[in-house]
This record gives structure tokens, C-alpha cells and sequence, in this order.
């Protein structure tokens, strides 16, 4: 194993290999940066109507499955042979499907205890300790999709330790940050402490649909961070080609909306506010609809359900309840009993409480 020194001095993109810019994008780029009143860009094929503006024609992608298979590709490009990618289980779907059809060979990992109905914590650490050196293992950085089951800070900093003793990459999927805690700052603690305590190298696949509501603009970013800075600046050139050949320029429209809101103090403070309002009403309809399961006398314990945080609960009943509540109760939930807790409001919370606790006693 190597030393931390020699870790350190080393980046996981050591064999990642500069690519020249996009001659068209060099080109705008100097002409953006030309101070001259009189310039003119003949250079980009995009329509310009007489005041010099465009008409585009766009086609949506991007937003988190989009980083995620932008990291992918990547990595795919950087490491010879192919890294393995540790997976949680439960966990979103599409992980398996990104990597996959990257080629590279997944490995679940028991996350979630059925059991217990609580993160297995033992599980995560025998995994990270036994897992193949310059492996990739997929992290939610927050409110567990579909669990809602996070490490706390004292686990998330032994998980930190374990990744740096084994020499793994974190690729973090971070997609409800604000709707755990309803603080943005407070949801990143894991990356923060990966990269900025840990100094691991790591990426962030983050993506707005969810805390900005901007669901269909695909607005997401792939984030980076290198040990050395001649592995930041060939990945960048590596990730500005993948970009290339994938959709040549990322939508806009989002990208300016989430932008502008960043930039105001205003705006971004309004959102932050917005978030402590959802993330708040979640947790008030996570916390009726246990309170109705309890006072129904609904068989079976519900404290994992406040236990849980973010936008999902994951309630732990068979697919045959999940079935008669569907085709009875008129209640849709995933087959594995994950819930939006979002979808629930004042007036079908105890509708819902209700029919659980019917079908648990029926059944």
C-alpha cells in the first residue's frame, strides 16, 4: 500500500492526457475576451438574425444522469483496466444502467438492513475494507435515495478514513441537497470533508432538478476535484471533448435560471428560504403520517420512518401490500415501498395512514 506522501503527491488522473480545445470554442473564446467594439464572430454555426442574436434549436439532456455518465466516461477514459464500481443496495436504478453500458463491471453492497430497517453501517465499512485498490464507489451525499438512511458525521468521517487507507475514488451523487436538513451548506458535509478534510480526489454529479424545481431544463454539473493541478487541467480538457462528442454545448435556459438565482443575493437567499419551507413540510408530513400509523395501532414498529430524512420514506412492506394498496386503496408507491413523502399533504396523509394500517391487519 502505498504511503501518504506518495498518495498525495500522485493523482488517481495521472494517465488522463491533455486534449487541444475545440478549434470553433478557441475561437469563440478569444472573441469573447476581444475588449474591441468592432468585433464580429463569423466563426459559429448558430443562426444570427440581424441585431446579432440567435435562434436556437435545442434537444434537453444532463442534469445528474448526465454528470453520472459524464463521470463515467471519464473514468473510462483515464484507467486501464477498467475501474470496479461499488454500488449500494438499495439504491437509484439508473446507477447500474449508466455504468453498466459504460462497460464497467458493478458490485452491490448491502447498504440497507431489512432487519434493522436502518443503514447497515457494518456492511459499508467490511465493504470499503475489502474492496479492490482504485475502485469507484457510488456515494449519495445526502437523503438516501431510496432509504432516506445517511451515515452520521462520525461515520461519514470513518467512511472518509477507510476510502483514503484503501485508495478509493468517491463519486457522489448529489441530488437533494437542501432537502435534508434544509440548509444547502449543511447537506454537502460528506464532500466537504472528503475533499477539503480528507484531501481525497473526488467527483460531485450534482444536479437542480429537484432543489430548484427545474425538472425539465436538465440543469446538472459535473465537479471534479484533482490532487495535482496538471490532473485538473487534462481532465478539463478530457471533459470539455467527452462534452463535445456527447451534446456539443449543454443547454442553456436552465443553466441561466440557476445562474441568475446564484449570483442575487436576493434571489439565492429566497431560494435558500424556499428550501427550509419544503424540506420543512416534509418533515411535517413524514411525522403525521407516523403519528397516524401509531395512533391506528398499524402492527409492527415505525420508528425507522422518522428516522429517515430527505425527500423519501422507505416504509418496508412486502410487494404484496404494496399491491393490495395499489389495486384496493388507490395508493401508488414504488414496488419496494418507497414513498415521495412530498406527495403527501394535509388532506390524504391520514387516508394513507389509515389504509396501511387496514391492509397490515387484513393481510
Amino acid at each position: 500500500m502505498a504511503t501518504e506522501t506518495e498518495i498525495l503527491s500522485q493523482s488517481w488522473f495521472d494517465r488522463a492526457r491533455f486534449i487541444p480545445p475545440d478549434a470553433i470554442f478557441a475561437l469563440t473564446a478569444q472573441y469573447l475576451a476581444d475588449p474591441s467594439p468592432r468585433k464580429v464572430n463569423l466563426g459559429q454555426g448558430t443562426y444570427r438574425d440581424e441585431n446579432g442574436s440567435p435562434w436556437l434549436a435545442t434537444c434537453q439532456s444532463l442534469s445528474g444522469t448526465g454528470a453520472l455518465h459524464l463521470a463515467g466516461l471519464l473514468l473510462r477514459a483515464c484507467k486501464t483496466p477498467l475501474p470496479k464500481i461499488y454500488i449500494p443496495e438499495p439504491t437509484w436504478s439508473n446507477h447500474h444502467q449508466v455504468f453498466s453500458s459504460l462497460g464497467f463491471q458493478c458490485e452491490s453492497f448491502r447498504y440497507y438492513s431489512p432487519e434493522t430497517r436502518d443503514l447497515d453501517i457494518d456492511s459499508y465499512y467490511a465493504t470499503l475494507k475489502s474492496a479492490e485498490p482504485n475502485s469507484v464507489v457510488i456515494i449519495h451525499a445526502c437523503a438516501q435515495n431510496p432509504t432516506g438512511c445517511d451515515p452520521s458525521k462520525e461515520q461519514w468521517r470513518e467512511l472518509a478514513r477507510l476510502f483514503k487507507e484503501r485508495q478509493l475514488f468517491p463519486l457522489f451523487d448529489a441530488a437533494y441537497l437542501g432537502f435534508n436538513s434544509g440548509n444547502v451548506d449543511s447537506d454537502a458535509f460528506a464532500i466537504r470533508l472528503f475533499i477539503e478534510e480528507t484531501g481525497l480526489e473526488a467527483g460531485v454529479c450534482l444536479s437542480f432538478a429537484k432543489n430548484m424545481g427545474l425538472y425539465g431544463e436538465r440543469v446538472g454539473c459535473f465537479l471534479l476535484a484533482t490532487n495535482t493541478e496538471q490532473a485538473a487541467i487534462k481532465t478539463q480538457s478530457m471533459l470539455e471533448m467527452l462534452q463535445r462528442s456527447e451534446v456539443s454545448n449543454p443547454p442553456a435556459y436552465g443553466a441561466k435560471i440557476a445562474s441568475t438565482i446564484l449570483s442575487s443575493t436576493t434571489l439565492r437567499q429566497a431560494w435558500y428560504d424556499d428550501l427550509i419551507t419544503m424540506s420543512n413540510r416534509i418533515r411535517s408530513m413524514r411525522m403525521a403520517l407516523y403519528d397516524k400509523l401509531v395512533s391506528t395501532g398499524t402492527p409492527g414498529s415505525w420508528e425507522h420512518l422518522i428516522r429517515q430524512s430527505g425527500m423519501f420514506g422507505f416504509l418496508g412492506l412486502s410487494p404484496s401490500i404494496v399491491l393490495t394498496l395499489r389495486e384496493h386503496y388507490h395508493i401508488y408507491m414504488a414496488d419496494n415501498s418507497r414513498i415521495s413523502i412530498a406527495g403527501l399533504n394535509e388532506d390524504n396523509v391520514e387516508y394513507v395512514g389509515q389504509s396501511i394500517a387496514e391492509c397490515l391487519k387484513q393481510y
